[in-house]
């Protein structure tokens, strides 16, 4: 019963939300890293057993899909993820009822 009584009654979860919310935004993010990788890599991999990339001189499809699509792939991926993730998590102005 002591141990009760030395508790504040009153907890300032100020301090929590700010951490839960920096966790949720670096989840994420990670969440969002590899996820567009997996997509830009399934992606590129269709793409070079297709052959649009048209480099496929003695069965040298897979360097150019490895070195040129895939990283220019997953930066467009990575960069829709996050402009999508600034627009869905963007606070409304504070003033809209005036």
């Amino acid at each position: 019963m002591d141990v009760f009584r030395r508790v504040p009654k009153v907890v300032s979860f100020y301090a929590i939300t700010r951490r839960m919310r920096a966790v949720t935004n670096i989840l994420i993010l990670v969440a969002g890293v590899a996820g567009s990788g997996l997509v830009a890599a399934f992606t590129v991999t269709i793409m070079a057993e297709a052959g649009p990339l048209r480099s496929c001189l003695e069965e040298s499809c897979g360097y150019a899909a490895l070195f040129m699509a895939f990283p220019l792939a997953w930066f467009i991926l990575f960069s829709l993820f996050v402009m999508a993730m600034l627009i869905w998590r963007r606070k409304p102005p504070r003033d809209c009822w005036k």
